[in-house]
């Protein structure tokens, strides 16, 4: 879509005659993704996904037609794939859009130029956004699952990657390349797969393959179905113990420690003693039914193109006790807000590009001034105590101040319903070897309707991409 048109893509233009896109939800390297409502389902939610214009890279960058091109090609081909569409571990891909007619009710512009892919709304977001968590004081912390929710978590990639690699006779297997916690989106109680970036047919890779993120990336296998094996086995120990020892594959000055430690021979060892602290640990339990025997049958060194999915399927601790549907909600919704049926993720992230942070700051509190105002009241900006943050408020009517809403201030007696907090974050960014500067938005409190988030970081991105345009 023309860059002229992205600042207008945000409240009620209609794509195909068929979707009205309600709110921007996030922005990757190449595209953009939108909740959107199909008007032809009586308003069912659905995602749609926009790919950059030339305009939106910095000059003399490549653009984003190839990947565009591919990434649509590949949209086509899976979506004929019926084992993936039907399997509950795999967003759906409903249409694959180009040259879609748009509509911009507003303005009264329209166009033929729009490419994109719609699929179905998850309103979890990604499976990392449960793994990293805001600490009470500020930042960020790990938080693990206990050992019955991985299982009922891990046992479901586990299902995907049988269908994947393990089909049934007759059918092609196929290789993603990029299974990590980032390509996994949570829906309920239920993960489900994204990105078909690289997504592709395992008969199709005549010599060595690798994994697309350093993290899950080792010299010890190069075939589709080990490197994509490998890669679950990282989300289930990241899920077991991201809490009490952190990432145990992270890249370091270009080395990946856990990586390192198996070539010593000292990883064990290693993950012995960051939870010497932490007695009845399951990863401290050995034997054939544990985690760590399961964990012991990924993370092998040799033979070379040894793992395998059924090898796995089979192992005792998958067939222990997990955590019921209920827990397993209950346990999602305590960590992230944006779960609740219907909302959108409860936060977005708007890329600043390369800025340093003194300028991402004044672009925060321009976009937050302006965003305030083109609310008309329904959004004021509150007080923050660091300069690389602020908040939105929604102040409550006269009838919700005896509802247990939070008191705001205490000197001018302001009430208010939610918060959300606008922060510039500035972090590795791993696609683009190096770092760079984001806005973040974040539901951070508040019983508001969904439609307020909604709208509140549709008001944002309009105010980022005009910056960014101007």
């Amino acid at each position: 879509i023309n860059a002229e048109y992205m600042g207008e893509l945000l409240v009620g233009a209609e794509v195909a005659g068929q979707y009205r896109i309600e709110a921007h939800i996030m922005s990757g390297g190449f595209g953009h993704g939108w909740r959107a409502m199909d008007t032809m389902r009586g308003d069912v939610e659905v995602f749609v996904k926009s790919f950059k214009s030339a305009e939106e890279f910095p000059p003399g960058a490549d653009t984003v037609v190839s990947k565009m091109v591919e990434e649509l090609e590949i949209a086509e081909r899976i979506k004929k794939v019926d084992r993936l569409m039907r399997h509950p571990n795999v967003v759906s891909v409903l249409k694959v859009l180009r040259g879609a007619r748009i509509r911009v009710p507003n303005t009264g512009r329209e166009g033929t130029s729009f490419h994109g892919i719609v699929t179905e709304y998850c309103d979890g977001g990604e499976l990392f956004n449960y793994l990293v968590v805001p600490k009470p004081t500020g930042g960020l912390m790990g938080c693990s699952f206990t050992e019955p929710q991985a299982r009922y978590l891990f046992a479901q990639i586990m299902d995907l990657m049988a269908t994947l690699h393990a089909p049934p006779e007759g059918e092609e297997p196929y290789f993603h390349g990029d299974i990590k916690d980032q390509n996994l989106v949570v829906a309920g109680d239920t993960l489900k797969l994204i990105d078909y970036g690289t997504l592709s047919k395992c008969a199709d890779h005549k010599g060595p393959v690798k994994h697309m993120t350093a993290t899950n990336q080792q010299p010890f296998h190069n075939n589709c179905e080990s490197v994509d094996l490998w890669a679950a086995g990282v989300i289930l120990l990241d899920m077991l113990a991201i809490g009490q020892a952190g990432q145990l594959f992270k890249m370091r000055y270009g080395v990946n420690s856990g990586v390192q430690a198996l070539r010593a021979g000292k990883f064990w060892d290693t993950v012995d003693q960051k939870l010497r602290a932490f007695p009845g640990h399951p990863l401290l339990a050995t034997g054939p039914e544990s985690v760590r025997d399961l964990l012991s049958k990924i993370f092998v060194t040799q033979p070379p193109n040894s793992l395998k999915v059924t090898e796995i399927l089979r192992h005792p601790w998958l067939t222990g006790v997990r955590a019921t549907s209920e827990e397993m909600v209950a346990e999602l919704v305590k960590r992230y807000p944006g779960i609740r049926a219907g909302a959108p993720r409860g936060t977005a992230f708007f890329d600043l590009g390369n800025r340093n942070k003194a300028d991402a700051v004044r672009v925060m509190r321009r976009v937050v001034e302006a965003a305030t105002q083109a609310s008309e009241g329904q959004f004021i900006a509150g007080p923050t105590t660091e300069d690389t943050s602020m908040v939105f408020m929604v102040e409550a009517g006269a009838n919700d101040r005896d509802s247990g809403f939070e008191r705001m201030h205490d000197v001018d007696g302001q009430w208010v319903v939610a918060k959300f907090e606008c922060s510039i974050v500035i972090a590795f960014d791993i696609t683009k070897g190096r770092d760079a500067t984001r806005l973040r938005l974040h539901w951070k409190s508040g019983s508001v309707e969904h439609n307020d988030f909604a709208k509140l970081s549709t008001l944002v991105m309009k105010n980022v991409l005009s910056m960014h345009l101007s």
